[in-house]
């Protein structure tokens, strides 16, 4: 095989890796653990692709042009590959190393729908507290309570059209106690987290409170906040 061969076939093995990765952990092939590795292994071989893609063409220089697509495609898949995870990584260092978050850090709300899908699951659904909440603080200042001055029923109407429009998978909802429970399914690798939604009267107006766990994971790659951000600016 030559030099030129081998640097296509390894960025197009690195790229299969890689579109694998997600979708086998959601059909149970492997842990996400693995899907990890996975990944970690296509950005090295998706840089040794395009290495060798640039070596065959500096060694045969004279003939480069003969070949010129296959060492371009080549190069620019090897990089490709490697780029993605690489930026997954590097966004997931910048966010804190916390997987539950909510507005109410005194009085979070709590499951119980969810906890039997949950079983399992290495996250429990506890919350971690201060030191939990001080890294919440730091890194989503702006995650708090929601006050709509509009009466708790027709509130939480709402609250159920958004978890539709946000395609949750609605567990539990009962407006009287006005409770809401759900889980959203990521979409590459399929992680699920849980979110628990709790609608109060106060004063003239309704207090909403959100909260959003990951069953698996230290971190979340700031997940979890997108997902209240998106929810609680549906309700605004």
């Amino acid at each position: 095989m030559s030099l030129r061969d081998a640097g296509s076939w390894l960025a197009l093995l690195s790229a299969v890796l890689l579109a694998a990765a997600g979708p086998g952990c959601q059909l149970d092939l492997w842990t996400f653990k693995t899907g990890f590795s996975l990944l970690r292994w296509a950005a090295y071989g998706g840089l040794a692709g395009a290495a060798l893609s640039v070596l065959a063409a500096a060694l045969g220089w004279p003939s480069f042009w003969k070949g010129r697509l296959q060492l371009i495609g080549a190069a620019a898949l090897g990089l490709g590959t490697a780029a993605l995870p690489w930026r997954f990584y590097r966004a997931a260092r910048a966010y804190p190393p916390i997987h539950d978050l909510t507005t109410d850090p005194v009085d979070p709300p709590v499951f119980s729908a969810v906890l039997p899908p949950r079983q399992g699951s290495p996250n429990p659904v506890e919350y971690g507290g201060a030191d939990v909440f001080a890294q919440q603080r730091a890194a989503y200042p702006d995650l708090k309570p929601l006050i709509l001055e509009k009466p708790p029923l027709e509130v939480f109407a709402k609250v159920e059209s958004a978890a539709r429009r946000l395609r949750w998978e609605v567990i539990f909802s009962q407006a009287g106690r006005g409770v809401l429970e759900a889980t959203d399914t990521t979409l590459w690798f399929g992680f699920k987290d849980d979110i628990a939604v709790r609608v109060r009267p106060q004063g003239k107006g309704t207090r909403v409170d959100a909260r959003s766990v990951s069953r698996v994971g230290k971190g979340d790659a700031g997940a979890n906040a997108k997902r209240l951000r998106r929810f609680l600016a549906l309700l605004r």
